[in-house]
């Protein structure tokens, strides 16, 4: 990915709204996926999944319009 990684403060507060347990998956899935690559997916509960979507949802609506 040649593109800047957006963490925008909607991102920040919406993972700090999180139990810890959530917040320390969520930023490792958020590294693992846009730092490393990797499919996080597996590695997520069905409910962790669901909030890593609505927070990659975040990350990759600010980079486009941080793009722009």
């Amino acid at each position: 990915m040649n593109q800047a990684v957006v963490i925008s403060t909607r991102v920040l507060a919406t993972i700090n709204s999180l139990p810890d347990e959530e917040r320390s998956a969520m930023a490792a899935a958020l590294t693992g996926e846009f730092i490393l690559g990797m499919d996080v997916s597996k590695e997520l509960t069905e409910m962790q999944q669901i909030v890593y979507r609505i927070i990659r949802n975040y990350v990759v609506s600010d980079m486009r319009r941080a793009a722009n």
